[in-house]
C-alpha cells in the first residue's frame, strides 16, 4: 500500500500548471503519470483544493477539473533567507551555461522558481553581483552543438562518434567513444568515456571536440564503474593506467596553505618538527602533479616517486638552460 505524509510537490506544480492552461486534468492523469495510484491522485487533488485553497470544480462534460477564477496563484515556496541567497548564487552560476542550447530553459526554470518565492524576500540578483564572485580562471570555450551532443550521449547512453584533437601531438583522430560522465572541472568540461581506439577509458576535453554525432547505438554503463572512486585516482584532469604513492615534503613557509585545504581523497599528511609536513597520495598520472610541485617553487621537495623527482629535476635543468640563453640584460643608459 501506498502511504505519503504530504503530496510531493513536482505533482502539485503539474496539476497547477495544467489548470492553469485549462487542459481539464483528472486523477488518472496523474497516476498515469506519476506512476502511483488513483487514490493517491485524488489525495493530491484534495490537497490542492483544501490545504493550498485552489478554486478546483470538476466539469462533466469534459471529464476533468478546473479553476473556477483565473487569478489563482499557487503558494508561495517559504525560504529562508539563506535558502533565498542560495537560490540567487545558482541564478547566477547559470551563467557558465551562456551559448549553449540549455540556456534558454535553465533561464526559464529559474524564472519559474523565483515567481514562486515569497514577496517578502529582499534579495535580488542585483545583491549577488555585488557581494558575490565567481572567478573560475580562462577556461576554454565549448561549441554549443558539441555540447548538446555530449550531454544526450551521456543522458541517454548513446554512443558518440567524434573527431578530436590531441594535446600533445596537436593529432586530429576520429573516435567512437561511450561517455559515462561529464565533469566539470575549474570551468572546463571533460568527457569520461571508453575510448573504442585506443581499448581503454579516457578523459576528453570537450573544447578539443571539431565534431561530434550522437549515434541510435546504446551501450551499457558497467555496474563496477564509480565515478567518485574513478577521480579519487586522478589529479587534476589527469589519468593513467596504475596507481603510484605520492610524497611531497613543504616547507614550514608553504605547509601553512597546504595544512588548510584537501588537495586529494586519498591524501595523508605527517607534520614535521621544524614546522614543515608531508602530504602523500595515490594517483595515476604524474604530469599534473610534476606541474603542482614546481608551482610551489623551492618550497616544495618530490619525495616519491623516483620517477617523478626525475621529471621535476630534468624540467628544472631544462628551465636553466633556458634562462642561461638569455644572456645578462643590457646595462641602462643614463639619458643626456
Amino acid at each position: 500500500m501506498e502511504q505519503h505524509s504530504r503530496p510531493p510537490i513536482e505533482r502539485m506544480l503539474w496539476l497547477h500548471a495544467r489548470l492553469r492552461e485549462s487542459r481539464y486534468p483528472k486523477a488518472s492523469d496523474v497516476a498515469r503519470t506519476f506512476e502511483v495510484s488513483d487514490r493517491t491522485a485524488y489525495r493530491d487533488i484534495r490537497f490542492l483544493r483544501d490545504r493550498l485553497g485552489a478554486p478546483l470544480a470538476f466539469d462533466r462534460g469534459r471529464n476533468g477539473y478546473y479553476y473556477t477564477r483565473d487569478d489563482y496563484e499557487f503558494p508561495s515556496i517559504p525560504l529562508t533567507e539563506g535558502e533565498m541567497f542560495a537560490v540567487l548564487i545558482a541564478g547566477k552560476v547559470l551563467r557558465e551555461y551562456t551559448d549553449t542550447r540549455y540556456e534558454n530553459q535553465l533561464r526559464q526554470a529559474f524564472g519559474k522558481i523565483v515567481k514562486r518565492l515569497p514577496e517578502s524576500a529582499s534579495l535580488s540578483l542585483a545583491d549577488v553581483d555585488t557581494s558575490i564572485t565567481f572567478d573560475v580562471g580562462p577556461v576554454s570555450p565549448v561549441d554549443a552543438e558539441v555540447y548538446d551532443a555530449f550531454v544526450r550521449a551521456t543522458m541517454n547512453r548513446r554512443r558518440l562518434h567524434i573527431t578530436y584533437r590531441g594535446a600533445y601531438r596537436d593529432e586530429v583522430t576520429e573516435r567512437t567513444i561511450d561517455v559515462y560522465h561529464l565533469w566539470n572541472r575549474d570551468g572546463d568540461w571533460y568527457a569520461i568515456a571508453h575510448d573504442h581506439l585506443r581499448g581503454e577509458m579516457r578523459h576528453f576535453l570537450l573544447s578539443r571536440v571539431i565534431d561530434a554525432d550522437l549515434t541510435d547505438e546504446p551501450f551499457p554503463v558497467p555496474e563496477s564503474f564509480d565515478v567518485t572512486e574513478y577521480l579519487a585516482e586522478s589529479f587534476g584532469a589527469e589519468r593513467g593506467n596504475s596507481a603510484v604513492g605520492v610524497s611531497i615534503r613543504f616547507d614550514s613557509y608553504q605547509a601553512r596553505w597546504i595544512r588548510e585545504r584537501e588537495w586529494h581523497p586519498t591524501q595523508r599528511v605527517q607534520e614535521l618538527d621544524d614546522g614543515g609536513l608531508i602530504l602523500s597520495f595515490r594517483v595515476t598520472g604524474l604530469d599534473e602533479v610534476k606541474r603542482w610541485v614546481l608551482q610551489h617553487g623551492s618550497h616544495a621537495e618530490a619525495l616519491e616517486p623516483p620517477e617523478l623527482r626525475s621529471a621535476i629535476a630534468e624540467e628544472l635543468h631544462q628551465m636553466r638552460a633556458t634562462y642561461r640563453t638569455l644572456g645578462s640584460a643590457p646595462e641602462a643608459r643614463e639619458e643626456e
